[in-house]
């Protein structure tokens, strides 16, 4: 357990030193908040959009980092799965008290029909968010790239309707399947569609991130 808190504090402190990207990134959402004002619907799914790439790239920026920090914490002895626990816990502690802050605002601010939803939605678009985030950056090491993809991503995600078959293969559809739910009532949208989507895009996530590592380890075992 000390070895999960000590990972989540030196993830936490690798992403201070980008004070300035995480704050925009943080500014981001907040901002599509504002420009959509005007409109309950367009506000909510609007700063989910702003969750879903935000917090994906703080995530993927995590990613980057660990490869700097954890091979020297492996020589220390520490294992995998600790490093990736504890930075999991440092990602998950920030991204629910900003997504928590964030389903505090639309509460206080709009007349929404289930503040508890909009709050459930910005909190599981968060969880998605980082999955996404450490597979992308498990598959690429240049911040560029990484960056663009998970753009492409939760653009995509913001354009696409909901209702259409394919668009499911995306991995923030949860996050409007929940925002309709949360907005509109369950007439138009599904809590458990949108939950057991969200699932299985973190474990496909997750799946993705092993193999990853599985594949870089090949390498290091031939040479030794």
């Amino acid at each position: 357990m000390s070895h999960w808190l000590l990972r989540a504090e030196t993830t936490l402190v690798a992403l201070a030193r980008r004070r300035l990207a995480v704050g925009i990134l943080v500014m981001m959402p907040i901002a599509f908040y504002l420009v959509t004002h005007d409109s309950v619907g367009r506000s909510v799914r609007a700063l989910a959009f702003g969750v879903s790439w935000a917090v994906s790239t703080i995530a993927f920026f995590a990613a980057v980092s660990a490869r700097e920090i954890e091979p020297r914490l492996w020589l220390a002895g520490w294992t995998r799965t600790d490093l990736m626990i504890g930075r999991l816990i440092g990602l998950g502690g920030a991204v629910l008290a900003l997504t928590g802050g964030f389903g505090l605002l639309v509460a206080l601010d709009q007349e929404v029909r289930n503040e508890w939803g909009v709050a459930l939605d910005y909190a599981v678009t968060g969880a998605v968010a980082v999955a996404v985030g450490t597979a992308v950056g498990a598959l690429f090491d240049r911040e560029m790239e990484g960056t663009l993809i998970l753009f492409f991503l939760a653009g995509m995600q913001a354009i696409a309707n909901p209702f259409d078959a394919w668009s499911r293969v995306l991995p923030f559809w949860s996050s409007r399947e929940l925002g309709t739910w949360a907005v509109d009532g369950p007439e138009t949208g599904s809590l458990a569609d949108g939950l057991v989507h969200a699932s299985l895009a973190i474990v496909v996530c997750g799946g993705i991130v092993g193999l990853a590592e599985i594949a870089r380890q090949r390498p290091a075992l031939r040479s030794g």
